[in-house]
């Protein structure tokens, strides 16, 4: 496994866990977390063929250090971009919680 595999299911994790800012960059389609001087962009892009997910690593001058995407890998990793730009959207949306809050609503209401 290569160290970015190693990162974007690290991220996903740390995602999940709630242990991960992400913020929308643009429109909805990119989202960027930071680590120090390091930046992680995850995006989704439309394309004939369906849906391409990919990831950028950004050194310290902004300058990306490794990339990899779901037309350009292995199909290892195929699943595991897909996870962390699912993961992080829903974070940045905060969907489980406005779900979880939506459903107490509802449920008291009875």
């Amino acid at each position: 496994m290569t160290a970015l595999e190693q990162i974007v299911r690290k991220l996903t994790q740390r995602t999940a866990q709630g242990a991960v800012q992400w913020k929308i960059v643009g429109l909805e389609n990119t989202l960027r977390a930071s680590f120090g001087k390091f930046t992680v962009i995850v995006a989704r892009d439309l394309v004939r063929i369906g849906y391409v997910y990919r990831v950028s690593v950004l050194n310290e001058d902004g300058v990306t250090a490794d990339s990899a995407s779901t037309l350009e890998s292995d199909a290892r990793i195929h699943g595991d971009l897909k996870g962390l730009y699912e993961t992080a959207k829903r974070s940045v949306r905060k969907t489980d919680e406005t779900l979880n809050e939506l459903l107490a609503i509802l449920d008291a209401e009875g």
